[in-house]
């Protein structure tokens, strides 16, 4: 049996299962906690509707900013990439899609400084390589730079992780720890 302590409580079972889930990364630039759902977002899925015929702003260069990007340029009016590299990092596919569209622009080697906008968002502030600050007019941002597994409970207990933080487990999603299993954004495995 397993013992899991709390304060109130102790509960004990044959099995647990860790499926915390992962958080978001943040730019932690100024006003992206207090315009996070009235313009700032992390999930296209969940938001991109309500930037229909808008002009919205992609943070990232891995796969999941690239396929937001795809994504909203199907129901929103322009899609702004920004990206602090000068290459995306996502799949070949997913570049040849975005350079197919004529209403997505990439800005490279850009760093976003501010958001702007009093009750929801209204522009971004951005330096360029050149050292060139721009603003740029959008109604919605999505951050889209990864996120960092919930994994802390699961390292105390002896779990094994990658360097990462993700919780290691097999094809049966078993970690290190008998009894123990791990599941979704959590894990090493897709």
């Amino acid at each position: 049996f397993l013992f899991l302590f709390t304060k109130k409580n102790t509960f004990n079972s044959r099995t647990i299962i860790f499926a915390n889930g992962s958080l978001h990364k943040k730019l932690k630039i100024p006003k992206e906690d207090e315009l996070t759902g009235r313009g700032v977002s992390y999930c296209v899925t969940c938001d991109g509707m309500f930037y229909k015929d808008k002009d919205t702003v992609i943070i990232g260069g891995n796969d999941t900013a690239a396929k937001a990007a795809i994504y909203l340029s199907e129901i929103s009016n322009s899609v702004t990439i920004l990206y602090r590299r000068q290459k995306l990092r996502c799949e070949a596919v997913y570049l040849n899609k975005i350079n197919l569209k004529e209403n997505i622009k990439i800005i490279y080697d850009s760093i976003p400084l501010e958001i702007i906008g009093k009750e929801n968002v209204e522009a971004i502030k951005i330096k360029t390589k050149t050292g060139e600050e721009k603003i740029i007019k959008t109604d919605g941002i999505f951050i889209e730079i990864g996120s960092n597994p919930s994994s802390k409970l699961a390292k105390e207990l002896g779990v094994q992780c990658d360097g990462e933080g993700y919780i290691k487990v097999n094809k049966k999603m078993q970690t290190n720890l008998p009894g123990i299993y791990a599941a979704g954004d959590i894990t090493d495995e897709p």
